[in-house]
């Protein structure tokens, strides 16, 4: 008798996870359909109605029990970074407006099942590099990349996002994000500007504002140990209507790790150039072009 309700429970339990897995892949085919619509339809309006059903649909899906291993492989439009310890992955994603201007949304999900959703705030104010932000007002941002960074002998991770501020700006954002008790914080003062004769800036996070046309580098240089990102400097646009703006100049700055801080180091590479780089097309201006920079349209096959 027992051999036989162990076999009826081991059935039963093979059946629910094959249930499971069927049941979030057919949750993954629908979020696919309404990923593409949000990144890729011309009409605002259409954009933000599959966005809307993509995040209510994408949040009952993290939430479902399971979810945590699930890899959403076909979800080509969001971004997908998992920690080092496999302990949470982060999603995040962007959505045009018609002026170009973006708003970006972002899940954190736990191994242990927790889900934090985090509210993009929108808004960028003098005082952003300077201070501590919460899921609820999070400074939203395309995640490419996150690493984990240890101070004060605690893990906290730094992450690089992007995103698209206004017409003719994009903004690049180092960020810091500490979790405490499955909460999370962003903002740290870990970056720190010696200036002689001056008291030490000392940043929570870094924001690179440039121009929409231009194509900014700022990422983690592992064979240098330092993070590195253009040096920016003020030029006229060459957009219509955009005036000043800030280009790379052909020369890189970064920060340099020491003991529980990140220290700026300047001019790392002096090839400089009069007129900046500018390989990158306006996003936006271009209707041929999706959000990332890819082309909407494939180009014909040549007849023999």
């Amino acid at each position: 008798m027992s051999r036989i309700l162990l076999s009826l429970a081991m059935s039963f339990a093979m059946t629910t996870t094959v249930s499971s897995q069927v049941d979030l892949a057919a949750l993954e085919e629908n979020l696919a359909y309404h990923a593409d619509i949000m990144v890729n339809t011309t009409v605002a309006s259409h954009r933000f109605k599959a966005a809307n059903l993509f995040k209510e649909q994408f949040e009952t899906m993290l939430n479902t029990p399971g979810s945590y291993d699930h890899p959403f492989e076909s979800l080509k439009w969001i971004s997908k970074l998992t920690s080092e310890n496999d302990k949470f992955r982060i999603f995040s994603w962007i959505v045009a407006d018609d002026d170009v201007v973006s708003k970006t949304y972002g899940y954190i999900q736990f191994a242990d099942g927790k889900v934090i959703t985090l509210n993009d705030s929108g808004e960028i104010t003098s005082d952003l590099e300077y201070e501590q932000l919460g899921a609820q007002d999070w400074f939203g941002a395309l995640y490419y990349h996150i690493m984990p960074f240890t101070s004060a002998g605690k893990t906290d991770y730094i992450l690089f996002g992007y995103r698209q501020f206004a017409k003719f700006d994009k903004v690049k954002v180092l960020d810091v994000m500490s979790i405490k008790e499955d909460e999370v914080k962003f903002g740290k003062e870990l970056f720190v500007r010696k200036i002689e004769g001056e008291r030490d800036e000392i940043k929570t996070r870094l924001l690179l504002t440039y121009s929409a046309d231009a194509s900014v580098t700022l990422n983690y240089n592992a064979n240098m140990g330092m993070i590195v990102y253009d040096n920016l400097i003020t030029r006229m646009g060459r957009i219509e209507g955009q005036g000043p703006t800030q280009l790379p100049d052909g020369s890189f700055v970064g920060y340099k790790q020491e003991i529980d801080s990140w220290v700026y180091v300047d001019k790392i590479f002096n090839q400089t150039s009069d007129d900046a780089p500018r390989p990158m097309p306006v996003l936006g201006s271009d209707a041929k072009k999706d959000i990332f920079g890819k082309s909407k349209i494939k180009e014909k096959k040549k007849r023999n």
